[in-house]
């Protein structure tokens, strides 16, 4: 069981990599780097928090359109990301270029507020893109506060 929730945590934190804007760093900015606080399943499951301060799950995102994400201080997935900061809410596609996704590329929505960033993704390959953050039965919804 606890395996499971390991792998199940695993595959969203390699989901899970988010861009806002090319903008200078600015408060409401995605560039810089996020610290994973929450995180549910596509089938609505919420993550334990217990599980998810052991992966210790970190966001970088660079404004040269690149993300690093990190789980248990090992680099998991990195790649390309591209934000229509225009639709809203925002847009972001996922293209990762290293790590288990390679060549899967993953679409989804994001936002930011009081200084907490929410994606959802939906399901890596399929072209599918949520709706929005609350209907999380296809989406995996996850949160993160800024760490640096």
């Amino acid at each position: 069981m606890k395996n499971g929730c390991l792998a199940t945590m695993l595959m969203l934190l390699i989901a899970v990599s988010p861009s806002y804007s090319q903008a200078p760093r600015a408060k409401d900015s995605i560039e810089g780097s996020w610290l994973l606080t929450g995180s549910t399943t596509p089938a609505g499951k919420k993550i334990p928090s217990e599980l998810i301060e052991q992966l210790m799950g970190e966001l970088t995102i660079s404004k040269d359109g690149v993300y690093e994400q990190r789980a248990a201080g090992m680099k998991v997935e990195s790649g390309k990301y591209k934000v229509d900061a225009d639709k809203k809410p925002a847009w972001i596609d996922l293209e990762p270029t290293e790590g288990r996704n390679k060549g899967k590329k993953q679409l989804g929505i994001l936002k930011i507020e009081e200084g907490k960033l929410t994606v959802a993704l939906g399901k890596i390959g399929s072209g599918e893109r949520p709706r929005d953050f609350e209907n999380s039965r296809k989406a995996e919804v996850s949160t993160y506060k800024r760490s640096d």
